[in-house]
Parts: structure tokens; C-alpha cells; sequence
């Protein structure tokens, strides 16, 4: 693990630093403006109360860029007066995407603003994210969203998602204050005020959308509590003087009907694919018609390892494909080892050249490599060196001698034996390499069509 110092990279566009442990998260707040990139999912369980990174009330804030990578940040726990809460603080001319925040726990006490990610993205893209678990800010005039606190200055999200619950004076399911482009975007849970005896400010996916706000292809379904006399709540959005166009929410759920800031539809609707117009049901989106709410289209992670001594194209490492996406295998054996199968959901497992067609879950394939390759020293072993047996005499006068030279004789032939029948299992198992070679040739000819 690499302990706060990465597990490779420079920090640059063409070579992020690798970030491989939860030190490495936190050390991202040392360098807020280089480029960073998830391998591995990652347990923020050791640090009991984070500090989001880029804490902007004693310093900058996040200024770079970083890929999650589809792997998991879990047990996120914050519990923060300061003004912006999240992972990150703020994110400012940032570019964040695919970044999976698992079991978030995010608690504060001031005025303030909090999201599961991050308190605020201004000026920054934020693509592909998702966040899981709660946020419930305490304070009157607090300011909450399951994904952020507030949306503005230029920026763009696309294609990320809440599942959880948002419980704050203020708030929205998604983030509660929007003034720039939201597109594809979804929260499922609870949105909350803070009881039932007083007012609360609430919208299931946004609290107010403001004029410039462009927010398309959304939906929520949240059911909405504690909101006393006089409050505030829209079943989409309370609020909006901007664009909110093919957006839903689940009017069952939540309890509320309004229209012109998002349409409601009944959870049969909302279940259904022909609810949601003009939504693209090919590339973005996916249903499990009459059985759950859409969901968004993720790639899936190929991770491809070896066994043995071999390589890979691509080389060992995970990458991210498409959902029915072919992908092409190859594995190539060094000098001294042979190449014997794939394992894994591979079309031809005993062809070194191969391909995978990526399903609905994540992958792993593995090249395994024996060894014995086409430049073993057969002619080594099969001409290896056996010394000649040199016998004794046996002394026709003197017995003590006789008997010696003929221990020693047997000695010898015994040695020599041994030798003899270890060089034969060795050539055998040579044998049997080479064999297995001209079976790998066969097979390729055969899976190139020069041979039937």
C-alpha cells in the first residue's frame, strides 16, 4: 500500500498519480491542483471525522482533476462546522468523474452547505459520480443535498445519482440549488426538513432552480417528511425560473402533484419506459420494465492478470467497457514458459488470441503461463552429460580390497541409474512441453481457418 505516497505517477495529465489507499485520498489535500486516479476500492473507515479535501475556510480549494474509476470510496464520515462539507469541500475548476462514495455519513452544525461528494461545485465538470448514505445538517440555516450543495458559475454535471437520505432545513435530493446545466441525473430516498412542528424549504431533486439553470432527463423518487406549517415543497423542485424539461418524479411517494417544475407520475409510471420521453433507453439509460426505476448505464470494469511468466495485450491492469462490447486478447509467453489457458468468461480459452464479450457485471480474466516455451534446452537435456562408469578391480589376494571395489561398483551403478532415469523424466516432461506447443499451433491455425 502506498501510504500517502501513491502507488505510481507524477501527478500530470498523461501520468495521474495512483491512488491506492485511504492515506492517498487524504493526501490528494496537498496537492489541490494535479490529476489523480483511483485503482482500487478504498475504506475511509480509519478516518473517523474526514476533513474534506480542499477545505476552502483555511485554504483553496479542489482545483484539479480525478478519475474514480468506477472503484468504491466507502464509510465516508464527516461531522463538520465548517462552511462546506463533503469529500471534497468545493470543487472549483475541477474536473471530477466516476467517483463511487459508498455509505456516506454527513453531519454538521452551522450555516453552512453539505453534499455527499462535495459542499459546492463551481465552474467544474462532474461526471458519472454516484454517492450512497445520508447527510442531515442541524442547523437553520443549513443548506443540504445528497450529491451537493449548490450547482453554479458555469459548471456541468451529467449522469450521476443519490440513493439516501437528505434531512436539513433546506434541501434537495440531488442538490438544492442549481443555476447550470444537470442532465441525466437521478435521487431515490428520503428528503427531510428537520421536524414537524416547523417550516422546511424542500424539492426532491432541487430546492430552486435559478434562470440559468438548464435541468433535462432528471428524475426523483423520494418520499418527503417532517414539514411543518408553512413550509415549502415541490415535488421535483419548489422552485424554478430556469429550464426543467423531461423531468419526473414519483407523486405517490412523495406525497405532492405540482407541475411546470417537473411531472408527476404514479410508481407504476414511473416504472415503466414509456413514461419517459425522449430519454435515451439505448446508451444512458436502462429499466427493468415494471419492476424498479431507471437506472444509469455504467461501464463495467475489465481487470486483466497473468499467472506465471507472460504477457498481456493490454497489458495486466483494469479498464473500463461498455456493456456488449467485444474486446480482443492477447497473451504472449516468454522465452522460457508456454502459454496454457484463460481463465474467465473468454470466448476461446485455450487460444492465446481471444476475446470477451462484456456483460452486465464487472470481469476479471486470467492468462496462465507454464513453464517450457519453444527455446527450452531439450537438446541439453537429451544429450546431458552422464559420466562413464570407471570399475574398480577386485584384488584376488587381498579380500578386504575385493570387497571394497565392489561396494564401490554398486555404488556407482546405483548413482548412475538414478541419473539415467532423472535425465528420461526430464526429457519426458520436454516432450510433453513441445507437445503441448504443436496442440497451441494446431489450435491457432484452426482459429485462424489456414487448417480444418
Amino acid at each position: 500500500m502506498a501510504g500517502g505516497n501513491f502507488g505510481g505517477g507524477t501527478g500530470t495529465e498523461l501520468d495521474p498519480y495512483l491512488v491506492e489507499d485511504a492515506d492517498d485520498i487524504n493526501a490528494v489535500r496537498n496537492n489541490l491542483t494535479a490529476y489523480y486516479k483511483q485503482i482500487v476500492d478504498i475504506d475511509l473507515s480509519g478516518y473517523i471525522n474526514w476533513d474534506p479535501i480542499g477545505n476552502v475556510d483555511i485554504g483553496p480549494p479542489f482545483q484539479g482533476w480525478y478519475d474514480g474509476y468506477l472503484f468504491e470510496i466507502e464509510n465516508l464520515k464527516v461531522n463538520s462546522n465548517a462552511s462546506h462539507i463533503g469529500l471534497f469541500s468545493i470543487l472549483y475548476q475541477a474536473t471530477v468523474k466516476r467517483i463511487i462514495v459508498k455509505n456516506a455519513d454527513i453531519q454538521g452544525n452551522a450555516y453552512q452547505w453539505g453534499g455527499m461528494l462535495t459542499g459546492g461545485i463551481v465552474q467544474s465538470v462532474v461526471d458519472g459520480c454516484r454517492t450512497e448514505g445520508s447527510i442531515y445538517l442541524t442547523h437553520d440555516s443549513g443548506s443540504a443535498g445528497g450529491f451537493t450543495g449548490f450547482i453554479e458559475g458555469g459548471s456541468t454535471v451529467d449522469k450521476c445519482s443519490v440513493t439516501g437520505s437528505v434531512r436539513a432545513k433546506i434541501a434537495g435530493g440531488f442538490c438544492p440549488f442549481i443555476s447550470d446545466p444537470v442532465s441525466d441525473c437521478f435521487m431515490v430516498g428520503s428528503v427531510s426538513g428537520l421536524s414537524d412542528t416547523e417550516p422546511a424549504y424542500l424539492g426532491g431533486f432541487a430546492y430552486q432552480a435559478y434562470s440559468s439553470a438548464e435541468i433535462y432527463s432528471c428524475f426523483v423518487a423520494v418520499s418527503m417528511l417532517n414539514c411543518g406549517d408553512n413550509s415549502t415543497i415541490g415535488g421535483f423542485a419548489a422552485y424554478n425560473s430556469g429550464s426543467i424539461s423531461s423531468c419526473y418524479y414519483d407523486s405517490d411517494l412523495s406525497g405532492h402533484t405540482d407541475t411546470g417544475k417537473g411531472i408527476p407520475k404514479t410508481t407504476v409510471e414511473m416504472k415503466q419506459q414509456a413514461t419517459f420521453a425522449g430519454w435515451s433507453f439505448t446508451d444512458i439509460w436502462v429499466v427493468d420494465e415494471g419492476q424498479s426505476y431507471p437506472s444509469l448505464k455504467f461501464p463495467h470494469k475489465l481487470t486483466i492478470t497473468i499467472s506465471g511468466i507472460g504477457t498481456t495485450d493490454p497489458v495486466v491492469g483494469t479498464y473500463l467497457h461498455n456493456e456488449a462490447e467485444i474486446v480482443d486478447l492477447s497473451a504472449i509467453a516468454g522465452t522460457e514458459s508456454r502459454f496454457v489457458n484463460w481463465e474467465g468468461n473468454v470466448s476461446n480459452a485455450k487460444s492465446a488470441n481471444t476475446t470477451i464479450a462484456i456483460g452486465t457485471t464487472d470481469e476479471t480474466v486470467i492468462a496462465v503461463f507454464m513453464p517450457g516455451g519453444f527455446n527450452a534446452n531439450l537438446a541439453g537435456i537429451i544429450t546431458k552429460d552422464i559420466k562413464p562408469l570407471t570399475f574398480k578391480r577386485a584384488s584376488h589376494t587381498d579380500s578386504k580390497q575385493s570387497a571394497d571395489a565392489v561396494n564401490d561398483n554398486f555404488r556407482q551403478v546405483s548413482t548412475y541409474t538414478g541419473t539415467v532415469t532423472k535425465t528420461l523424466k526430464q526429457y519426458n516432461q520436454n516432450l510433453g512441453t513441445l507437445n503441448g506447443n504443436i496442440e497451441e499451433i494446431r489450435q491457432i491455425l484452426i482459429d485462424a481457418g489456414i487448417i480444418v
